[in-house]
């Protein structure tokens, strides 16, 4: 039920980029409707995620630069990235695709149900199971 509420949505955009016939990186743009700045929708980027085995091949930068098409097609005055991850190259990813992390603060507030707090602190290197809503080639 989950999978098609947000596949419906026309405001959820899975990107995902397919090699040897698997999707092997995706990210998530979520189109926010705002009442400010005109109004103008804002976007949000997310669940950036490449397999292991296809990283350094630029397939997160196309999906990225993806979301930025998207963004710009539904007019959003902004297009927001959020990531936990604090390795470098993976910030450095982010910020030679465009995304500056000194503009703004962000604070994160977590609500944790019946799950260990560092269960969330791993990083997925499997392969992904999504059906292919949108597919970079």
């Amino acid at each position: 039920e989950l999978w098609h509420r947000l596949v419906c949505d026309p405001d959820y955009h899975f990107i995902v980029a397919e090699e040897d016939g698997k999707i092997v990186s995706t990210c998530t743009c979520i189109i926010v409707p705002n009442m400010t700045h005109g109004p103008r929708s804002y976007a949000f980027v997310e669940n950036v995620v490449t397999d292991s085995e296809y990283r350094g091949r630029g397939l997160a930068t196309a999906c990225l630069d993806k979301a930025k098409e998207i963004a710009k097609a539904e007019n959003c005055y902004r297009l927001i990235l959020m990531t936990g991850s604090k390795l470098e190259s993976t910030l450095n990813l982010y910020r030679r695709a465009g995304y500056d992390d000194k503009e703004k603060t962000g604070f994160i507030y977590c609500i944790w149900i019946n799950r260990n707090a560092n269960d969330l602190c791993t990083e997925y290197t499997g392969h992904f199971a999504y059906n292919k809503p949108l597919i970079l080639r």
